[in-house]
């Protein structure tokens, strides 16, 4: 993948950047509603793979529109693969599975919550479990981290467009279901540790994997809906919640810490 170019407000005009950005996250949103309305009497794993597999692909061909018709070539919003790809996705996936879990054990450790082993799902369930948390990360990543994050970043440089991209991202959430809280901790922090893997990685394989990972580890540590290889209770009462967001936000605050370092190095690096 060519590296990004570098970002200035000259590149384009802000107005035009955010109405761009907001259209295509508006067809983006519309094509998911559209599958999800057809797949509504589906099981939730049957649901998160087809939702995961026909949303990244709508994702992907009206990301190919947009930045056809606005000139950005698709390496330059990160939707192309090379040889760096791999290497970066399976990096993604052990930081992201690194981070994941230890979550879960700081939540056990502070008496936050307790684990017990569940029924041990099927193998085809596990399998198409993990393919769905895969396919649903990819369709988040294409969004919120390729056309819309960098079209943003031309137009309004690289801080307000992580600040547009997040909110976009917590509103999703947020008519997905999410209550208030959680959206609002939850969706800010990981949309800004997933933008910032994107623009320092220059490519949507990291963040992918770090979204995946994620995702699996907390599923099977019972973080989606209690149950998962693991089952997960304690998290019923308000002051809990509180708890586990703290320390939510504190792993996802150093994630992005690191990440923000990283960037700022390779860029003093390559004006030196």
């Amino acid at each position: 993948m060519t590296a990004d170019a570098p970002v200035t407000r000259a590149h384009s005009r802000p107005l035009r950047s955010c109405v761009h950005a907001i259209l295509f996250w508006i067809a983006t949103m519309a094509a998911l509603v559209a599958v999800s309305g057809a797949t509504h009497a589906l099981s939730w794993v049957l649901q998160a793979v087809v939702n995961g597999a026909v949303g990244s692909a709508a994702a992907y061909a009206l990301s190919f529109w947009f930045c056809r018709r606005d000139g950005l070539p698709m390496a330059d919003a990160r939707l192309t693969a090379d040889r760096k790809s791999l290497p970066l996705l399976a990096f993604g996936l052990i930081a992201g599975a690194l981070l994941a879990s230890a979550f879960a054990l700081l939540l056990w450790c502070f008496g936050i919550v307790t684990y017990r082993f569940a029924a041990t799902p099927a193998p085809a369930t596990l399998g198409l479990s993990m393919l769905g948390f895969v396919l649903l990360a990819l369709r988040e990543e294409i969004v919120f981290r390729g056309y819309l994050l960098r079209t943003l970043e031309t137009g309004l440089g690289r801080g307000p467009a992580l600040a547009l991209m997040a909110t976009l991202f917590t509103v999703e959430h947020l008519l997905g279901g999410y209550s208030i809280l959680n959206a609002v901790v939850g969706s800010v922090l990981s949309a800004l540790v997933f933008g910032m893997a994107a623009i320092a990685s220059r490519s949507l394989a990291f963040p992918l994997g770090l979204h995946a990972a994620w995702n699996m580890i907390d599923w099977a540590s019972g973080g989606k809906g209690g149950v998962g290889i693991l089952e997960r209770t304690g998290e019923a009462t308000r002051g809990n919640q509180l708890a586990g967001l703290s320390v939510y936000a504190g792993i996802m605050g150093i994630a992005l810490l690191v990440l923000w370092h990283a960037e700022r190095r390779r860029t003093r690096s390559a004006a030196s």
